[in-house]
């Protein structure tokens, strides 16, 4: 039989009564060393486990990798941007990707999230080794949060056992590895897990600042990590975390007192600081991101097409997969890999033996939504929420919903294996282990029609054929542990970890087939890149076609058959003023080309003579935002930039400021005079200087609040004083850096 309640309740009291007592003498000191050893080992399990985990990638041991995206987009951004950054300029700007655009389209290259600074800083990471780094702290990451997720469950009075089952599916599963299949998107299921941590603590310290900066961080991490859209998604699932936290912290901890309206408004208060304090220090990221890329761009930003949103939308059974045969699954919505999944699914059966908290039906409902959501077409409720939902129509591939299945499952699990709570584990658990038991008998019948994207397509058959079977038979088991544990309350220790022991090795064998793979090669060195700027001034490892990033224009000059790509830096002699683009479209596709241009607004008067027999341009000084020429005008024309006009494009001739207009449709262009002149083109976000500001006062105002009174004039006073050298110190980080010494030389006969 189940324990009485009164006896569960009065052994998780004693259980919490002797975690308060370790808590208050850690903070008095007295357990001295042996506290030191035990968190230092403690510290050292969680950051060893994913290595473990994901030993088939492990980085500068294992010949293979994640295939299929993994290597290419987000690595090779990040060499670009981190090699303009070695290279002395802070890139705001770069010429070469999809013909020429703000480096807020090359998000996947994380400018602004520590992880690709740290990997840059690495020895070897610019001989070849970038992949590796990059591998070696994404692993680091998901161990750190790990970490902050048990301690959290900790500070809810959750045992050890529980605390480690209940995190272990949040953070290990199929979602996860697909994310880190994209990479800068594992930064992104990092960052939202960092949240909700860092919301927990908040609650529960609520006179600590420390927690809020936490909670700050944590979303500047999520909102820079690269990847828009799994940021967007983890953003929403956290904020319906936090924002049900003082309920479902109780209903995990029933020990701690009810929820006043006055505690419920300082937590409140704190979240929307830690919330704005996050937000506000991402404003040159997100600025930049919005006014330069999201507004420019239609292939992503701004799709209308919606069969273009159902993109790897995978099936009801295949998504239903997950629960029993997760390498069914297709990868693009997968998220199994644990039996707690399903046992989260079956708190419904909970109602028969003691009703859950009310709390816990919002996330409950949420998850259910996003599954039903991730299925596509085959369900209506992915075109409802796509046409009402802002951004999601900028969304594809439905399945990517469901990293906040992990998120709502969290909570869930924790609330079941409280140990008044054994019952509902029981009732759950029998659910599941039933379910285990019909899919082992009807294996072959409920497996997806079709299989496009699933682990055992995309591997070619290296998935072993017994693994569907191991698998299942672990899952099972999993579910008869947790039984055992709510039926048999004197040895429950026993049998969560045994069921723990089960989820670890079912997590070990979804991880170590549940993506692609490839062998690994050397990423490029410094060397490759030094040679590939210095021979091309659009030279550069990225993929030069944007895929779908390229700023409207360019896609527009695309789709008309004409070349966007064009020399660098060229005069023209003649120019037409443009009525509209898609007259200067029709009459390039016509032929009309170089040596003239359509210019925008009114011609400036030219005069037909002449100072020399050729037009001569050289570049002399180039950097991601910034090229000087060297140009001799045989006449009187127009110096065409030959990459794509953004706002923040301005010029200088010999020293005072030109105005720039576009040329056919797409390039800057500045009228000049014949003779001889130094023409100087800078790219000025305005976006990003205004992004700086509001970051620099927001980590003012927050520093302010942190510190203590005596200290918050010194503070203040430091701060202010500090801003005219740090004016310079980013003007010479943008503009006055060395030259990457590319080699450039136009020269036609007049």
């Amino acid at each position: 039989m189940f324990p009485t309640g009164d006896s569960a309740v009065a052994n998780e009291v004693a259980q919490q009564l002797s975690i308060a007592r370790v808590e208050g003498k850690r903070r008095r000191g007295d357990l001295g060393g042996n506290w030191a050893g035990r968190w230092a080992t403690t510290v050292a399990l969680f950051l060893l486990l994913p290595f473990a985990l994901l030993s088939w990638l492990l980085p500068f041991v294992s010949r293979q990798t994640i295939g299929n995206d993994y290597s290419i987009f987000a690595l090779l951004a990040q060499l670009d941007l981190m090699w303009s950054v070695r290279n002395g300029t802070f890139p705001l700007y770069m010429p070469g990707f999809a013909g020429g655009h703000s480096t807020a389209a090359m998000t996947l290259g994380q400018l602004y999230h520590p992880l690709s600074w740290v990997s840059s800083m690495m020895p070897a990471y610019w001989g070849g080794l970038a992949l590796e780094w990059n591998t070696f702290f994404r692993l680091i990451s998901l161990g750190f949060v790990h970490l902050a997720l048990f301690f959290s469950c900790r500070r809810l009075a959750m045992g050890r056992l529980s605390a480690f089952l209940c995190t272990l599916p949040v953070v290990y599963n199929l979602r996860m590895l697909d994310s880190f299949r994209y990479g800068a998107a594992l930064e992104s299921y990092v960052g939202m897990l960092l949240v909700v941590a860092a919301g927990v603590l908040v609650f529960l310290d609520e006179r600590s600042k420390g927690r809020v900066v936490l909670l700050a961080i944590s979303l500047y991490l999520t909102v820079v990590s690269g990847h828009p859209q799994w940021a967007f998604l983890g953003l929403a699932g956290a904020t319906l975390f936090l924002g049900t936290v003082p309920w479902l912290a109780r209903a995990i901890h029933p020990g701690l007192s009810p929820v006043s309206p006055d505690r419920l408004a300082r937590y409140y208060k704190r979240i929307a600081v830690g919330f704005g304090a996050g937000v506000l220090l991402s404003a040159p990221y997100l600025l930049t991101f919005f006014f330069e890329f999201f507004r420019t761009n239609q292939a992503r930003a701004g799709n209308t097409d919606y069969a273009w949103t159902l993109g790897y939308a995978d099936s009801l059974r295949g998504e239903l997969a997950n629960f029993v045969l997760p390498l069914h699954a297709d990868v693009h919505g997968a998220f199994g890999g644990s039996a707690l999944f399903l046992v989260a699914a079956m708190l419904p059966l909970a109602f028969a033996v003691r009703r859950p908290p009310a709390a816990l039906l919002l996330p409950y409902a949420v998850g259910l939504l996003a599954f039903l959501f991730s299925v596509g077409s085959e369900l209506p409720v992915h075109r409802y929420l796509t046409q009402h939902i802002p951004l999601f129509e900028s969304f594809r591939t439905p399945g990517r919903i469901v990293i906040l299945i992990p998120i709502v499952v969290f909570p869930i699990v924790a609330w079941l294996l409280h140990g008044s709570n054994r019952r509902a584990l029981g009732i759950a658990g029998a659910g599941t282990l039933g379910v285990f038991v019909v899919a082992r008998l009807r294996m072959a019948t409920i497996l997806p029609q079709s299989e496009s994207f699933s682990p055992h397509q995309i591997l070619d058959g290296a998935v072993p054929s017994y693994y569907d079977s191991l698998i299942l038979h672990l899952l099972g088991a999993t579910a008869l542990f947790l039984v055992l544990a709510a039926l048999l309350g004197r040895t429950r220790r026993y049998w969560l970890a045994a069921s723990l022991a089960c989820a670890l090795g079912t997590t070990w064998l979804c991880l170590s087939v549940g993506t692609w793979k490839q062998n690994k090669s050397p990423t490029y060195s410094f060397d490759n890149m030094v040679a590939a700027w210095s021979n091309s001034p659009i030279a550069h490892v990225s993929l030069g076609d944007g895929v779908g990033l390229e700023m409207r224009s360019v896609a527009e000059y695309r789709n008309r058959g004409l070349k966007a790509e064009r020399p660098l830096g060229v005069i023209v002699h003649g120019a037409v003023p443009s009525a509209s683009d898609i007259e200067v479209w029709q009459q390039l596709r016509s032929g009309v080309t170089s040596p003239s241009a359509f210019i925008d607004g009114p011609i400036e008067p030219r005069s037909e003579k002449a100072v020399s027999n050729f037009d001569t341009v050289s570049l002399v000084h180039n950097t991601s935002n910034r090229f000087r020429f060297s140009v001799v005008a045989a006449r009187d024309g127009y110096f065409v930039l030959g990459l794509p006009l953004l706002p923040g494009f301005v010029c200088r001739i010999d020293g005072s400021f030109a105005k720039v207009v576009r040329a056919d449709a797409l390039y800057p262009s500045v009228f000049l005079p014949r003779g001889f002149h130094v023409v100087d083109f800078y790219f000025v976000s305005w976006p990003f200087v205004a992004g700086v500001g509001i970051a620099w006062a927001t980590l003012l105002l927050l520093t302010y609040w942190v510190v203590g009174r005596k200290r918050r004039l010194w503070v203040t006073r430091a701060m202010l004083l500090a801003v005219v050298p740090l004016a310079v110190l980013l003007w010479v980080a943008l503009y006055a850096g060395p030259s990457f010494n590319t080699s450039y030389f136009w020269q036609v006969p007049l």
